[in-house]
């Protein structure tokens, strides 16, 4: 069970960084090495939230492809169906003497 709260913790920091921080658009490209744009991996660019709006900053924007942002969305729904099966089962035990419905 701690792993699950390690990976919803992990699940929990992306999804504060994506909802306060910009996407990138358009976004770069990972080049093969035929060099030819229609052959490169499109990339997302995140550029989480900052308040240091000195010129020389550093630049902390993450780059990332489709399958690992995919992969980061599939995490979190698999966090969430697990979570709300434990509140299912054991969920009537948080209000002794309360249903779930309500009742």
């Amino acid at each position: 069970m701690s792993g699950w709260f390690e990976r919803a913790h992990k699940a929990r920091g992306f999804r504060n960084e994506y909802a306060h921080g910009r996407w990138g658009v358009p976004g770069k490209h990972l080049h093969a090495e035929s060099g030819r744009l229609c052959d490169a991996t499109p990339l997302l660019v995140f550029v989480p939230l900052d308040w240091d709006m000195s010129p020389n900053r550093e630049d902390k924007s993450i780059e990332l492809t489709l399958d690992e942002f995919v992969a980061q969305v599939e995490e979190a729904e698999q966090l969430s169906v697990h979570f709300l099966n434990i509140v299912t089962k054991y969920g009537e035990h948080l209000y002794p003497g309360r249903r779930l419905s309500g009742v």
